[in-house]
């Protein structure tokens, strides 16, 4: 798949593609598939998932979806947020934002899925664990799954991004129930326990 249709998918609601391992499974079945929309995210994060602080102007596709363009957009954040007498170069800026260590985000959403389980199993490796602790009525013959996810990621938008690689039905602003950094030590009470995959992620 070409850039072009990438961008494209992005900014449209295209369908579901015809390999895509989503389409015509019984197992998950979503309404509207983004598996274009997923690939062309992670082509973005491939170019370098640690810069957050250019996300805006990386999505917009203004300095194009190249190494260098990454590099150039990463400059204009020095010195529009730094000033212009920042000496540090766009790429180690880039490498120090990839060396940040990673945090722990508690976070929570209501999934109007018939099947809220992740894509994957076990799902992607920054969830460290995920669990339905319940239903909300939202409307007077409908109500939600009510989804509690542990994500161990370098900033707000690796977390979207681990969400939506696994969730891509909650969209690029996702109403979030509460969205909470925690401190390294800190494990989900005994509400929230731990299944086999869950204890072999590194929490």
């Amino acid at each position: 798949m070409d850039i072009e249709t990438l961008i494209e998918a992005i900014e449209s609601d295209m369908g579901c593609a015809n390999d895509c391992p989503m389409k015509d499974t019984g197992h998950y079945v979503i309404d509207e598939c983004r598996c274009y929309k997923r690939e062309a995210i992670e082509l973005v994060n491939k170019l370098d998932k640690a810069l957050t602080a250019s996300t805006s102007a990386l999505r917009s596709y203004q300095y194009g979806n190249t190494e260098a363009g990454l590099a150039e957009s990463v400059a204009d954040h020095n010195d529009s947020v730094l000033g212009g007498g920042n000496t540090e170069t766009a790429e180690e800026t880039v490498e120090a934002l990839g060396n940040m260590p990673p945090k722990k985000f508690w976070v929570s959403i209501l999934s109007e899925s018939p099947d809220y389980r992740p894509i994957h199993y076990p799902p992607d490796e920054r969830i460290l664990g995920w669990w339905c602790s319940g239903y909300t009525q939202i409307t007077e013959e409908e109500e939600a799954a009510t989804l509690c996810i542990a994500v161990k990621a370098k900033n707000e938008a690796d977390v979207l991004d681990a969400v939506l690689t696994e969730w891509p039905e909650f969209g690029e602003d996702p109403e979030w129930r509460f969205y909470i950094e925690r401190p390294d030590d800190w494990m989900p009470n005994d509400r929230f326990p731990l299944s086999d995959w869950m204890k072999e992620r590194a929490w």
